[in-house]
């Protein structure tokens, strides 16, 4: 079991795990539909979970889908409780907060992780108009070696 559980979790997703574990997000459930930014805040507001799109999600720096569902989960979460509307600056303000939530805990890596996986994929997309590859955060951390 031991190392099933190593194959299907990868250091940055057991990182995530501590920081989730130490810091949970709010209620959220899985929908095939991207609702928009938007649908966060509303679903909030009505006292619902947090709808996070399930698409997408293969590829990224956590490993596995369901790593990526958490990420989105604890990332909407933080825009949630700490005020961050869904602009660039919201996002911009989003990443100074978990990377910092990241490092609090020694999770240095995770924090770099944490800037490239909201800024710079905010910025990505207010300069192209496109959402970057999935493969964006793991594509900065192998050119940073």
């Amino acid at each position: 079991m031991c190392g099933l559980r190593r194959r299907i979790m990868n250091r940055h997703s057991a990182d995530l795990i501590k920081l989730i574990t130490a810091h949970k997000p709010l209620a959220w459930t899985l929908t095939d539909e991207d609702m928009g930014a938007d649908a966060i805040p509303q679903a909030y507001a009505q006292g619902r979970p947090l709808p996070i799109w399930s698409g997408a999600s293969d590829g990224s720096i956590w490993g596995e889908p369901r790593y990526n569902w958490l990420f989105r989960a604890f990332h909407d979460s933080v825009h949630i409780r700490y005020g961050c509307d869904f602009t660039l600056e919201g996002e911009l303000k989003a990443s100074r907060i978990q990377a910092e939530l990241a490092r609090d805990m020694g999770l240095d890596e995770l924090a770099q992780i944490m800037v490239w996986e909201t800024a710079g994929q905010a910025v990505y997309y207010d300069r192209t108009g496109q959402f970057p590859p999935q493969s964006f955060t793991l594509d900065r951390m192998r050119a940073a070696l």
